[in-house]
């Protein structure tokens, strides 16, 4: 068939149609910005501590210090969260030494948060592993969400699918603040982080299938980006002005509520309806776009030619082919997994976009012409693969856990948590801009070990802090969540050109799980702020720095030909050596070989050994 691009190239490279495109589905992702992360006002912990049920006073109130013990808190003395002086009389003035449990529940500090979950819910002390645990739940929906999303967009298509999720998101968003109980919000939590990736990968889809080049570009970088920024902005203020988490959560959802109208701006893409056979109103879409941008469409868009891919693809609606859950489970469509994420590439060059959207194509042509199929063990298969494999494995869980956790870890900061979070979500902007320049004109390996040990450092530095510096210690804060945030784009960058094509997808899909287990951790690293500031920062910047001391040993990337098969991976590379790795014959191509310089084995032998890689087979 004709490519789709020079079909539709009369529209113009830019017009009304695609402006209102990039606008309308930009706008989609504004919740995307604040859902992962509305938990750090939602789920905040207010001072507390036992309730004293003849003292009727608020927090902190005359009397308590003589029915509580105190306890040392991240260096200060405060009234116990948990434990009371037991009673030993009716009066106030009698008691003995022995201590209790809060029988008689809490007394929460109202100063900031006229109520959250926490003190609805009482989740403190015994239950203090109930606050986290519904962003571990949203993360998995995240991970999950990916493959009923590809299937349902696959089948039914790509603008009812759109609109059911967004429609879903925007409910489960209201049912969330209307939840009776901690259980219920958990499972109401879990549906919108399904609603999340799934809002993402169909708009990246929509977007990538309905406009042209230059417009996708422009849609990644002032559209996507962009928007996920202001919804990351608007948490803060919208939790300035709202201290009561319900109405706090109603008023995010009407952010979504107002939305709704826009989809129906939004047309069906045309390739799925080519796809489906149903050039009519595909090529319907198209003259309704040529209208709005006020051009004069050829007579035919889609010539009679294509018929042969036509009577195909009619055949397969007239057979009712149907798909089945394991779908998103082969080479084809295992880019389910990790389509949420495309955000991060979508912001950078385009040429990575085609990369990663054509090598479905790629690997489906490659079988079709008797070539071999790979399975997911071919990315442990051979040595360099192994190496590249695991390296990225690590780089991913290190970027999740840590971007997430210093993320969620912003209310257990010292300062004001609304100016440390507006000052968090003007770093995804800086992060997309440094991704940007550094793609251009740094070399691609040495990208990634930067902004992770930066990360690193700044994290492991905080420990030599004083307490009393609070605003160097944020300040250390945000440039390392700067710094992540810029590791989290660019690492789909890197790893799309580190894995080879046949088998792309699976190691893009791998990583992308990998990050999503990352991403299910963080809540409880960010939870242990709550009892000590500088152990999560410890704990983040120790696996910073190991990732980002591997990915100094991944090789460059940058200007030199992709890898098409495995043995074309190149092997890792030390301080101005290469760890030569044998990979002849993984393909069963004559002749390929990724490693082509000469070198002295000896040499080789040795740094191998004092880097503790076994590359010699």
């Amino acid at each position: 068939m004709q490519d789709y691009e020079e079909a539709i190239k009369f529209l113009g490279e830019w017009g009304t149609f695609q402006w209102l495109i990039i606008i309308v589905l930009s706008l989609s992702i504004i919740p995307n910005g604040y859902l992962p992360l509305s938990m750090v006002f939602l789920g905040d912990i207010p001072p507390h501590h036992c309730r004293v049920p003849f003292l009727n006073s608020s927090y902190g109130g005359l009397g308590y210090n003589q029915s509580i013990p105190t306890e040392e808190l991240k260096g200060e003395i405060i009234l116990s969260r948990c434990r009371r002086y037991t009673e030993k009389e009716d009066s106030y003035s009698a008691y003995i030494d022995d201590t209790e449990g809060c029988v008689d529940g809490w007394v929460f500090s109202k100063e900031r948060y006229v109520s959250t979950i926490v003190t609805e819910w009482n989740l403190v002390c015994d239950d203090a592993w109930k606050t986290p645990f519904p962003t571990t739940w949203f993360f998995i929906g995240v991970l999950i969400g990916s493959f009923g999303s590809g299937l349902l967009s696959d089948r039914y298509g790509r603008k009812i699918t759109f609109i059911s999720i967004k429609a879903l998101q925007t409910l489960a968003g209201f049912l969330l603040a209307l939840s009776t109980s901690w259980e219920i919000f958990c499972v109401v939590f879990f549906v919108v982080g399904l609603t999340t990736t799934a809002s993402y990968s169909n708009t990246i889809v929509l977007g990538s299938e309905i406009l042209n080049k230059s417009a996708r570009e422009c849609f990644g970088i002032l559209g996507v980006a962009l928007c996920f920024g202001i919804g990351y902005f608007i948490l803060p203020v919208f939790a300035y002005f709202i201290r009561d988490w319900r109405t706090l959560q109603m008023g995010l959802s009407v952010v979504g509520l107002l939305y709704m109208p826009l989809c129906w701006y939004i047309p069906e893409s045309p390739r799925w309806l080519i796809t489906q056979g149903r050039l009519q109103e595909a090529e319907a879409i198209i003259r309704a776009a040529a209208k709005r941008n006020g051009i004069t469409p050829p007579e035919k868009i889609f010539h009679l030619e294509h018929s042969a891919v036509t009577s195909e693809t009619s055949t397969n609606v007239e057979n009712k082919c149907k798909y089945t859950w394991l779908d998103p489970l082969k080479l084809d469509n295992i880019r389910n997994i990790t389509v949420s994420s495309i955000i991060s590439v979508i912001t950078l060059p385009d040429d990575i976009i085609q990369l990663y959207l054509s090598s479905d194509t790629e690997e489906t042509e490659n079988e079709s012409s008797g070539q071999e199929k790979y399975t997911w063990l071919d990315l442990v298969k051979t040595t360099n693969m192994r190496n590249v494999t695991v390296i990225n494995l690590t780089a991913w869980i290190a970027i999740s856990v840590t971007y997430y956790g210093l993320s969620l870890n912003i209310s257990n900061l010292d300062g004001d948590p609304y100016v440390n979070s507006l000052i968090s979500a003007a770093t995804e902007f800086l992060g997309v801009a440094f991704v940007w320049f550094v793609t251009h004109y740094a070399p691609r390996r040495f990208v990634l070990p930067f902004t992770l040990l930066l990360a690193a450092g700044l994290q492991l530095f905080i420990q030599l802090v004083p307490n009393e510096l609070s605003g160097l210690i944020v300040t250390l804060v945000v440039i390392g969540r700067l710094a992540l945030t810029g590791a989290y784009a660019f690492i789909y960058v890197y790893s799309s050109e580190l894995f080879p094509t046949v088998i792309r997808n699976m190691g893009l899909g791998v990583c992308g799980t990998a990050a999503g287990i990352g991403s299910a951790v963080s809540p409880y690293i960010a939870h242990i702020g709550t009892y000590n500031n500088i152990l999560p920062f410890i704990l983040m910047g120790t696996l910073s720095a190991i990732s980002g001391g591997l990915s100094l040993l991944l090789p460059e990337t940058k200007g030199e030909k992709l890898p098409e098969f495995i043995s074309e991976v190149k092997p890792l590379q030390g301080f101005g050596f290469k760890l030569r790795c044998d990979t002849n014959s993984v393909d069963g191509n004559v002749g390929s070989n990724a490693q082509t310089e000469e070198e002295d084995p000896n040499l080789t032998r040795q740094f191998n050994t004092l880097n503790g890689i076994d590359c010699l087979r």
